[in-house]
């Protein structure tokens, strides 16, 4: 097969989308199929002579929609399929798709609708332009949508009105990973990006609340990258004032953030809504408990050791955080999410929509 793949990030970019097509661009490379990409520029991005790589360099992702175009144009010559993903890589990828009569299929991993919202770090306007672009992408004539759990496809149908015969779930995949054998430390952990949507305002409320008496040894550990948004600037001026509550630190090498998983007391996943969460799956995968909100896909990802906060407020994360400092875990059997299921599951679906 010959397949174009429009994304706005793509690896070395950091994130869930990133990894899910990072892996399944790789995986289809290695079985022999042609792949292209368009997506934005990276500095420490590796030149791969298995395929083509169309950049875009931008200055606002909310630009690469229409600087894009051009790269999609020439890239979509000859290709059977085009896969994209939400948000700003979706609209371009659709209408190429329709200019050139080629199947195209997009990969939601978060239908936000009304939540856009109720989310802290956004403005009220920014909010609502968001939840109307959402709603666009969805109303858009894709070929197919794949969600990336029961819980996505459950928003595309109830908030977005999509078809449940037009929506097919295939769960993001992750690569085995051991459960190590390593003594757990005091520290808590969140790793991940520094999104509006991931429940660190909690954890900062959390740090700053001066009516919390803070237990001797505990310690909270972020790992994320410095992104520029004021959310990032409040957790480092946390850091800075209440070292010994907070610290932050750059992405680690996959070795180095590994062990620093198995040694946590616990990861912190607070989330407004989770679409997936590789963090969910790897944390459980590894056997390292979890602290989570129970939003969203969380309930289907998680397993393992765990604790479900009672809200989504500072006082129930640090009840949450109170239990798991007494080793008062709740536990549920292992759920797994097999890299290989995953790609199996997509190449069924590109060969069933170019048989049809």
């Amino acid at each position: 097969m010959k397949i174009l793949f429009v994304l706005e990030n793509f690896p070395p970019h950091i994130g869930g989308v990133e990894t899910l097509f990072g892996q399944l661009v790789s995986r289809l490379l290695d079985r022999g199929h042609e792949v292209s990409l368009v997506t934005t520029s990276h500095p420490e991005r590796q030149d791969d002579s298995r395929m083509k790589v169309y950049e875009t360099t931008v200055k606002n992702r909310y630009l690469f929609t229409l600087a894009a175009m051009p790269k999609v144009m020439k890239a979509s010559r000859g290709v059977d399929l085009i896969h994209t993903t939400s948000y700003n890589a979706a609209p371009i990828a659709w209408a190429i798709s329709r200019y050139r009569k080629i199947p195209c299929i997009i990969t939601f991993h978060e239908y936000w609708g009304r939540l856009w919202q109720q989310l802290p770090h956004i403005s009220t306007v920014s909010s609502r332009l968001h939840q109307a672009f959402e709603r666009m992408i969805s109303r858009l004539s894709f070929d197919r949508f794949v969600a990336v759990s029961e819980s996505t496809r459950q928003s595309l149908i109830r908030d977005a009105g999509i078809s449940s015969d037009r929506i097919t779930v295939i769960y993001n995949g992750i690569e085995p990973l051991q459960i190590l054998d390593t003594a757990a430390e005091d520290y808590f952990l969140y790793y991940g990006r520094c999104g509006i949507s991931k429940g660190l305002d909690l954890i900062a409320g959390l740090v700053s609340d001066p009516e919390i008496i803070w237990p001797k040894g505990r310690h909270i550990k972020i790992i994320t990258r410095d992104d520029g948004s004021s959310l990032y600037r409040l957790l480092s001026s946390l850091s800075r004032k209440w070292p010994a509550r907070l610290s932050l630190s750059a992405p680690l090498e996959r070795e180095d953030l590994l062990i620093t998983i198995s040694k946590a007391k616990a990861v912190l996943i607070p989330s407004y809504s989770e679409g997936f969460c590789f963090a969910a799956a790897e944390t459980s995968a590894i056997g390292t408990p979890i602290i989570h909100s129970g939003r969203a896909a969380l309930g289907e990802v998680v397993s393992g050791k765990q604790i479900t906060m009672s809200s989504l407020s500072v006082r129930a994360l640090e009840e949450a955080l109170q239990r798991a400092e007494k080793d008062d875990f709740d536990e549920s059997g292992l759920t797994s999410f097999p890299l290989e299921k995953c790609i199996e599951e997509y190449l069924e679906l590109y060969q069933k929509i170019l048989s049809s």
